[in-house]
């Protein structure tokens, strides 16, 4: 349980850093192109799953 907690207070940073990008989205929706948005979010959730698999082999 102590080891689930540490990993949430890790990625809090992170999983805050998301909601930010998509709250900026959603507000940005009128200057920033469908296509775009949909690839800027395509990267973020590709950094963030690579960042998840280092983290599991870093730590294994």
């Amino acid at each position: 349980m102590a080891d689930l907690v540490s990993l949430f207070v890790e990625w809090l940073p992170a999983m805050v850093g998301v909601i930010l990008l998509f709250v900026l989205l959603e507000y940005m929706e009128r200057a920033i192109s469908p296509r775009a948005k949909k690839a800027i979010i395509g990267v973020v959730l590709l950094a963030a799953f690579a960042g998840l698999l280092y983290w599991g082999f870093l730590t294994e």
